[in-house]
């Protein structure tokens, strides 16, 4: 099987406290008409997980799962990324999860560092999963990689405004900073 990841876009979701929520949900349905253009359906993973061993990995430090408590006392966690949750839904869903294109554009939640409220941020995901006898994975590769070209074009930082206010120093605008993740995954089952 294998699993290509092409864009995971994080900005924040908070419309109160960052981005226009009319700018937020323009740019989502870009995003959507570009996931649905090469043949994706929206697919979401679930919202929580059971808890993981701890681990002492500095890159997982930083950005922690925010853990909640079932009615039963089991420990779970928030999704704090689009991949994780969906990828463990799809190892145990047998053959009719095996060629499938997927997008899914939804918070994440991650521990704040006051550890009251968790973030949440917004995120949107790609994933082409298919079993390794029916598709190319080269082709599988390109796909990905046009999707994030794709995307990229449409986040990428337009020019720099200056604003030149009289008696005060100019005033720089600039686009805001997206992290784009590329991942592949290929495993044999």
């Amino acid at each position: 099987m294998t699993a290509a990841s092409a864009a995971a876009v994080e900005g924040s979701a908070d419309g109160i406290l960052g981005a226009d929520p009319r700018v937020v949900e323009a740019l989502c349905r870009k995003l959507q008409d570009i996931f649905q253009s090469h043949g994706a359906m929206r697919l979401q993973g679930p919202l929580l997980r059971p808890k993981e061993s701890d681990s002492n990995d500095p890159i997982a430090s930083l950005n922690k799962p925010v853990e909640v408590l079932s009615s039963r006392g089991s420990v779970l966690n928030l999704r704090e990324d689009l991949t994780v949750n969906f990828a463990r839904a799809i190892s145990r869903g047998g053959s009719a999860t095996s060629n499938l294109k997927r997008f899914d554009i939804n918070k994440v939640f991650i521990e704040s560092d006051a550890g009251l409220h968790p973030n949440s941020l917004l995120e949107a995901s790609f994933d082409i999963v298919a079993e390794g006898n029916t598709a190319k994975s080269e082709w599988i590769e390109a796909e990905s990689i046009l999707v994030l070209c794709r995307v990229v074009s449409l986040l990428a930082p337009k020019e720099e405004k200056i604003i030149d206010i009289d008696e005060y120093p100019p005033v720089v605008l600039k686009s805001p900073v997206w992290f784009i993740r590329l991942t592949h995954t290929r495993s044999v089952i």
